[in-house]
């Protein structure tokens, strides 16, 4: 499986899951309503990190085409815990056609590298509570529950 670091090349087709991706999101929580220009802050965003060593963007290739991505981060905690920082993961997505294939586990493997490579002890990210395929899956690659996030609609 062609999984690699993703190159300014990769970005609009990033961009093409990234929008799937949102829209999968819309149809659990009316939050992922994306913006008009949305998608070009997202291709900034991209742009603006691809270089840097705080980021790890990577990509599942076939057949010349992206068909899935994932975005983590390293996110510092405030400065009365022991550890410092962990790497965060905003952004995991792979075209349906091409989920339960190993891919997913690859990009997350790809990014426990790159977490371990910068010697971080932790992972965490956030999924929807309602989205249990997802949560089924980070339960089997060994995430366990931490925190619970709460938002209140006004």
């Amino acid at each position: 499986m062609p999984l690699r670091n993703a190159t300014l090349d990769d970005i609009p087709e990033i961009t093409d899951l990234w929008k799937e991706f949102m829209d999968f999101h819309l149809t659990k929580d009316s939050f992922f309503e994306r913006r008009a220009e949305g998608h070009i802050n997202f291709q900034d965003y991209l742009t603006e990190n691809l270089t840097n060593p705080e980021f790890c963007i990577a990509v599942v290739e076939e057949q010349h085409c992206i068909v899935g991505y994932a975005v983590a981060r390293i996110e510092d905690y405030p400065p009365v815990f022991a550890e410092e920082k962990c790497a965060y993961i905003t952004d995991i997505m792979l075209s349906e056609a091409y989920q339960s294939k190993g891919y997913g586990k690859a990009l997350i493997e790809h990014i426990k590298d790159w977490a371990k490579g910068l010697n971080l002890q932790r992972i965490e990210l956030h999924v929807l509570h309602n989205n249990t395929w997802a949560i089924e899956f980070y339960h089997r690659l060994g995430f366990e529950p931490f925190m619970q996030k709460l938002a209140l609609k006004l």
